[in-house]
């Protein structure tokens, strides 16, 4: 049986509000491939990158509810 993943902060709707308003929730794939061209230029900018990525894929988790199994 699946176990909802603990420490979750967010509801499912909260997560969703978060994820409309996150900076990457309306760029098509071409616009994500334009800015990471443009903006990662060097280790500082890709550790942003990343945290910018991890922050909307928490959202999303959150919002579908991703479950661990036993």
């Amino acid at each position: 049986m699946p176990i909802i993943r603990e420490g979750t902060v967010d509801t499912s709707k909260a997560a969703r509000k978060r994820a409309l308003v996150h900076q990457f929730a309306t760029v098509t794939p071409e616009q994500a491939e334009t800015w990471i061209d443009n903006n990662v230029t060097d280790l500082a900018s890709a550790k942003q990158a990343l945290t910018l990525l991890t922050t909307m894929v928490i959202y999303l988790r959150d919002y579908v509810r991703i479950a661990e199994e036993d």
